[in-house]
């Protein structure tokens, strides 16, 4: 398995997601660069805030597309006052403005909301 995660926050998310996924799935192993050639790995940027996530959410799509074995691209970003759909429908938008559309194996799972 192979994880793209793009993540809005500068410096929590870092920390967070790497910690959490080392309790959840400990066989994945993070790797520094996205074109690393390795399996069970996930892939980690931050987009260093907000709106900044949705112009590297474009690389992160073509980053993705580029190394072609990607198994899922999650993007992490807060809600704030913004419901879940429009912040898909953000994200949506952003895609479809840049004209990317992701192009390997990857699936479209959208998460459910965690209250």
């Amino acid at each position: 398995m192979r994880i793209y995660i793009l993540v809005e926050g500068r410096r929590t998310e870092a920390k967070v997601y790497p910690a959490w996924l080392s309790h959840i799935i400990p066989r994945l192993q993070r790797i520094r660069a996205y074109d690393e050639n390795a399996d069970n790995s996930y892939f980690l940027l931050s987009a260093e805030g907000y709106p900044s996530i949705y112009e590297d959410l474009v690389n992160a799509v073509q980053d993705v597309n580029a190394a072609g074995n990607y198994d899922y691209l999650m993007v992490c970003l807060d809600s704030d006052e913004a419901s879940i759909e429009e912040r898909h429908a953000e994200v949506d938008e952003v895609l479809v403005e840049n004209q990317v559309r992701l192009q390997c194996p990857s699936r479209d799972h959208r998460a459910e909301s965690l209250h």
